[in-house]
């Protein structure tokens, strides 16, 4: 590969691996609706009823929401791990720990988030 070649792939690099540190800040919160949505509970704000019968619309929302959030996380992570699988492992260990330290950030509160699915540390 020539030097402009290997420019331009250093700046695709760049690039997704920007936009999925961004996107591992936010999926705590995106995890967080696409369940809320996909069990009806989404516009239940004000209400602590839980056991309510779910809306349909509120399902349909969650839908949308992981339809949405795979097309925009999920090209950048295989991109990601496609390129740095082939490079190096020591880069893959990397991108995992960063990815996760990004995941934990995001979520804050690791003990509310997990809350939310049930799960009680």
């Amino acid at each position: 590969m020539n030097n402009a070649g290997k420019i331009k792939e250093t700046i695709k690099i760049t690039v997704v691996s920007i936009w999925q540190a961004i996107i591992s800040f936010f999926r705590p919160l995106a995890w967080q609706w696409i369940f809320l949505g996909l069990t009806g509970h989404m516009f239940t704000a004000n209400s602590y009823d839980m056991l309510a019968e779910p809306d349909g619309k509120s399902i349909a929302f969650g839908i949308f929401y992981l339809l949405v959030w795979v097309a925009v996380a999920l090209p950048g992570e295989v991109y990601l791990i496609y390129k740095i699988c082939h490079t190096d492992k020591v880069y893959f260990v990397i991108f995992i720990l960063a990815t996760l330290l990004l995941f934990v950030c995001g979520a804050g509160n690791l003990e509310g988030y997990l809350s939310t699915f049930g799960i009680n540390i």
